[in-house]
């Protein structure tokens, strides 16, 4: 794994060409893994996962986002890349997910209605409870992994 800064935008593109090229060969060779690949992502690993995810989407078929750590200046450049992404692959699938008392609430909200507003399907998803680890290692591990197998297989 590289040295990161996950704040630095050379880093998160130097994350994705690892996960791209060396994570995920791995995987593929040392795993029963689905030879569809998704990536979701936890509050700054959930704008990293809309990133890397976004920026491969011919290497991923569904991307998703808990809670993630974005502000509203990035929404306009991630319905950006959603829509680059799209025109890559028109079937990739993408979620958003968020909580009642979650800080990144009202931001992860806008970035889903910039994303209706241009035409790139998504799923969203507001559940209770907050932005904490009994909540990203519980019901929101659930939800992400139940819809990643749903839309990949």
């Amino acid at each position: 794994l590289p040295d990161l800064d996950l704040h630095r935008e050379t880093d998160v593109a130097d994350y994705g060409r690892w996960i791209v090229n060396v994570l995920l060969p791995r995987v593929n060779r040392e795993l029963p893994a689905l030879a569809n690949a998704g990536i979701d992502g936890v509050s700054l690993g959930g704008i990293v996962a809309l990133r890397v995810g976004l920026k491969n989407a011919d290497t991923f078929g569904a991307v998703g986002a808990l809670q993630p750590a974005i502000n509203d200046g990035n929404v306009s450049e991630l319905v950006d890349l959603a829509r680059a992404a799209r025109a890559k692959r028109s079937t990739l699938a993408l979620r958003l997910t968020t909580s009642h008392d979650d800080v990144y609430r009202d931001v992860t909200s806008t970035l889903s209605g910039a994303l209706r507003r241009a035409e790139i399907t998504h799923d969203f998803s507001e559940l209770p409870g907050p932005h904490d680890y009994v909540f990203n290692r519980g019901p929101g591990a659930y939800e992400m992994a139940t819809w990643q197998r749903r839309v990949l297989t």
